[in-house]
């Protein structure tokens, strides 16, 4: 590969990543306004699937260069522990082990992608139900054990 391909390579990489840690900090944000307003869990749920919504094309991506990209892999890995570290820092009597937490936030990431990519409606099932499972598991974030 020529040299400045390598270079250019890298910088996409780079910006991919520093758009990732934008799209997460845009995450935190709202999350933090929604729970400083007391916000219902149905509230936040929506919020999350309209925010992976509205950056449909960017989720795809980063499910797919994370297993294919070990830079991208492992800057995923990293947003994921600072996730675990931002849900600890919201109940800091919590009980819950780092295992636990990166369970529901898997599955609330995983929730949040197949409602933002309309899979409920491709399978015939109600949106209603996917975005009341999701407000469950953003309930189980929020509550101390």
């Amino acid at each position: 590969m020529p040299a400045n391909s390598f270079a250019l390579a890298l910088d996409k990489e780079e910006i991919f990543i520093k758009t990732y840690v934008r799209w997460t900090r845009e995450e935190f944000g709202f999350i933090d306004t929604l729970l400083a307003e007391n916000a219902s869990d149905l509230r936040v749920a929506r919020a999350i699937v309209a925010h992976h919504k509205a950056y449909l094309i960017f989720r795809r991506s980063l499910r797919q260069l994370s297993v294919q990209n070990d830079v991208v892999r492992a800057a995923r890995a990293q947003s994921r522990l600072n996730q675990i570290a931002y849900v600890k820092s919201l109940s800091p009597n919590v009980r819950r082990d780092d295992a636990s937490i990166a369970t529901m936030l898997l599955q609330t990431e995983r929730l949040a992608d197949a409602l933002a990519e309309g899979e409920f409606r491709d399978m015939g099932l109600s949106k209603k139900s996917g975005e009341e499972a999701l407000a469950r598991l953003v309930h189980d974030l929020r509550a101390p054990e």
